[in-house]
């Protein structure tokens, strides 16, 4: 629906009921933003009142409803909707897939719903047929979460935010500024549908194949079923019919006035089916699901949804000191390495290509998991359909976290789980829905929790609760994904830390003890030009020095490159004291690159012997911060981006940090055997040292095999680089150094030398350039940056997709690299490095 007008209900004398009325003039009413909030479209209307708040510190000048009160940010939306004219048993219906937190709903003057609406994740759907016209208009007003919370600390202070069913972290976090308004508002798509007078709902199609020894069958099961409902006041015989793959069964049934009723179809078998894997384990194939009520033949109502043909289940392993759960799809043990999810906007305005761009740039990383954090929100189906696309597996929290002790209000339980029963009903058949997970490092209260339970995985206690699920585990809190933890809270760290000490076994060093570690974090200092995008130059060029920083850079919570517990020196300094904001973000770059791919490289390293799995908190943000993330808020990635996108090569030589050993890691699905490995080291001038070759026997799939190879050094350096190789597949660089972490020798680096190729072809609205980088000099090309530019050679062209940067090349060597983009007429490919000025690449 489009036409959205809204105003604060405290400026009008009208009710719903007039407000609703078709021929009344909505004067004075502002332009609103749907899908939005109250404060996007605030935005929209009063930019000098309510400037952009995720720039600079704007946000710190509009009113927060904490202070304000709830009645500033309560707001009546209006839409006029046309409708046909309604054929005899037509049915005209609106729905809402999300508001935040209470409504009341208006139609044509009269109100529709019987009791506010409450719960920013319940659906709500609502027959007009009987009180439709030639005009006709919706009026909703939205009020905030009650209490709204109080900003400060992470999660607010009492009373608490979390007394109503609500995204959490609108009242701030330690990496997130409050959203003024929580985010108040129709923050998701409203629609309007006609249908026959039998309607359908909430399919569920589970696939198994699996037999019952667990081995991976020839064929696969595939189960449909569906509500089917009657919105007529009349008996009806009907008919249900569904199609998959080429095969189609009916089910011929009557239906009384206002009833409703579940239909299963026969299983449904399919030979040789084509699998859906994750992300680096296989291809995303998708099956299309149509479903068809029809009455004497003409169809009244049609669902269809894509389908993949997945099992999950789970396996216990003995580890180490404890056990752990391990994840299996298609009866594969999958290691997860993933990242935690927020969101693509606090200000929810969603956007299925922006969901797309965020979940691809998750799969180019190479990390095959992602948990949608219980601060946040239920993902929407947008989010799920981008991860089926790129084979990302989900992990949903409930919006639960530790930072509340529940003294919740009456109302509070059964609106939590009319939530999740919508929400697993809505989300269901995705396949990359790998679990649910009851709430972020706490038990959801036990009211609550024994109806996910039954929720998701049912159970002889169940029997007045209905299994939604059945196909996937349900969790109960995210530090226990292991299923072993005492201690409700071993997650972390989130600092800086030196990249060693991700080599430690967990529970040594400074290492959580747990085997699937949820939050693991670190740093998130972008580019230059996205410190610039974000806030006012003079506060952006004032970047941090001797471990201060300015009151924008706090506000965009920033976190220093060094740590006093544990103790890490100065990441960026190492490279030299910087002098400009330039500087400063590329030494930056250098540090995200090593870190994170060392904290990927130190958990893979401990793959089924200490760990079954990671996930980084966090590789994104719903705003312009600048704690985790793995790219900004503008999609430019930085460097921890390329560290990760290393680390994770299905087949991969690295060196063990803690002690200097290097091993190959098989993460894919097929086993690698006569492997051959080689690594050189060079010095600061780029000459080689004499490059030491073996071969491995075998490397299993999934397996970590130590060479027996130590990472050679450089005599009397105080810094060198390896290169390590398996064959001519895949290749890793470090630079090292004996103990300190002293990098200024870098400064004085000999200057490279490259050669480039470079040729375009467009389509479907996008430009591909593939681009061929060699080395033509003796000293390393270190660090060398690829960019997209417009004609004036400084605007940049985003988002843009590169399947490598970052990246560094020895005397003689190449990198063939492939970058796409929206088409733009006159964008230009630049090129920059550590030790090579900025120069254009010739496209042909």
């Amino acid at each position: 629906m489009n036409g959205w007008k809204a105003i604060r209900a405290g400026d009008t004398p009208m009710d719903g009921t007039t407000i609703s009325d078709p021929g009344i003039i909505l004067t004075g009413w502002l332009d609103a933003v749907v899908p939005g909030t109250v404060l996007t479209t605030l935005c929209k209307a009063f930019p000098d009142q309510f400037p952009d708040p995720y720039f600079g510190t704007n946000s710190t000048t509009i009113p927060d409803v904490s202070t304000a009160g709830i009645a500033y940010y309560t707001f009546w939306f209006a839409a006029d909707v046309e409708l046909p004219e309604l054929a005899a048993g037509q049915q005209a219906w609106i729905r809402f897939r999300g508001i935040n937190e209470s409504a009341e709903v208006f139609f044509n003057g009269q109100q529709l719903n019987a009791k506010t609406l409450r719960g920013m994740f319940l659906r709500h759907a609502f027959n007009v047929t009987k009180l439709a016209g030639a005009q006709n208009r919706v009026a909703v007003r939205v009020t905030p979460p009650n209490p709204p919370g109080v900003p400060g600390g992470n999660g607010g202070q009492p009373p608490n935010i979390a007394n109503s069913v609500t995204m959490r972290y609108g009242v701030g976090w330690d990496w997130v500024i409050p959203t003024a308004d929580r985010s108040t508002g129709l923050w998701d798509e409203v629609s309007v549908e006609i249908t026959g007078p039998v309607t359908l709902a909430d399919p569920h199609v589970v696939t198994t194949v699996l037999d019952a020894n667990g081995n991976l069958r020839d064929d696969a099961g595939v189960g449909i079923t569906v509500d089917v409902a009657n919105a007529s006041d009349a008996p009806i015989a009907c008919s249900v019919a569904y199609e998959l793959d080429g095969q189609s069964a009916s089910v011929e049934l009557m239906l009384e006035g206002g009833a409703r009723q579940t239909v299963a179809f026969p299983t449904v078998t399919i030979a040789s089916p084509r699998l859906w894997w994750p992300n680096g384990y296989g291809g995303q194939p998708l099956y299309p699901v149509s479903l068809t009520a029809s009455i004497d033949g003409a169809p009244s109502h049609a669902l269809t949804l894509n389908v993949g043909i997945r099992q999950i289940t789970v396996n216990i392993l003995d580890i180490g000191h404890t056990t752990s759960r391990a994840f299996c799809v298609n009866g594969k043990q999958i290691y997860l390495r993933g990242g935690n999810w927020i969101g693509i906007d606090a200000m929810m305005r969603l956007s299925a290509q922006r969901y797309d761009d965020e979940v691809r740039l998750h799969a180019m990383t190479g990390l095959n998991f992602m948990r949608v954090w219980g601060g946040g929100i239920a993902e929407r189906p947008e989010f799920y359909d981008a991860c089926d696309r790129y084979g990302m597996l989900v992990m949903q929290d409930f919006w639960i976290s530790g930072e509340y002790d529940f003294g919740y209000p009456q109302d509070y339980a059964p609106i939590f789980v009319a939530c999740a029963n919508d929400t697993i009903r809505m989300l269901r058949n995705h396949p990359s829905l790998l679990f649910w997970c009851g709430g972020n490092e706490a038990l959801p209260p036990q009211e609550i929790a024994a109806q996910l339970q039954c929720f998701v995985e049912g159970g002889a206690s169940c029997r007045s609760t209905p299994l939604l699920d059945g196909t996937r585990p349900y969790i109960n809190m995210s530090t226990n994904i292991s299923g072993t933890s005492s201690n409700q809270y071993l997650d972390g760290p989130y600092g800086i830390l030196e990249p060693s000490m991700f080599f430690a076994a967990p529970g040594q060093g400074e290492l959580r003890d747990t085997p699937f570690n949820p939050e693991l974090g670190s740093v998130g200092t972008p580019v230059a030009e996205s410190m610039l995008a974000m806030m006012p130059s003079d506060a952006a060029r004032d970047f941090p020095r001797d471990q201060v920083w300015n009151e924008t850079w706090k506000h965009h919570t920033y976190i220093p490159y060094s740590n006093g517990n544990p103790v890490v020196p100065d990441q960026v300094g190492a490279y030299g004291e910087p002098s400009t904001l330039e500087e400063f973000c590329l030494r930056a770059q250098l540090a995200n690159y090593v870190q994170y791919k060392s904290l990927v490289e130190g958990y893979t390293q401990q793959m089924w012997t200490q760990a079954t799995g990671f996930v980084i908190w966090k590789t994104q943000n719903p705003w312009p911060g600048l704690r985790g993330s793995l790219y900004d808020w503008t999609l430019e990635q930085n460097g921890g981006f390329y560290g990760v996108r290393q680390a994770t090569e299905p087949l991969h030589a690295q060196i063990n940090l803690d002690t200097g050993m290097i091993a190959i890691v098989n993460t894919s699905r097929d086993d690698a055997s006569n492997v051959v490995y080689s690594v050189t080291a060079y010095d600061i001038g780029g000459n080689p040292g004499t490059p030491v070759q073996a071969t491995l026997a075998a490397a299993p799939s999934m397996s970590v095999t130590p060479t027996r190879t130590l990472a050679p050094t450089v005599a009397g350096a105080d810094a060198w680089f390896v290169r390590l190789r398996i064959g001519e597949r895949t290749s890793n660089f470090y630079w090292l150094h004996p103990q300190n972490g002293d990098y200024t020798s870098f400064t004085s680096m000999p200057a490279a030398t490259i050669e480039t190729s470079a040729t375009a072809r467009v389509g479907n609205g996008r430009r591909t350039i593939g681009i061929r980088i060699a080395n033509s000099s003796q000293p390393v090309a270190f660090f060398l940056r690829l960019q997209v530019l417009q004609t004036d050679g400084a605007t940049r062209v985003l988002p843009v997709f590169y399947t490598d940067n970052y990246f560094s090349l020895v005397a003689g060597e190449n990198r063939e690299v492939e970058l796409d983009f929206e088409e733009q007429e006159g964008a230009q490919v630049w090129i920059s490095g550590w030790n090579l000025a900025p120069q254009q690449i010739a496209v042909t």
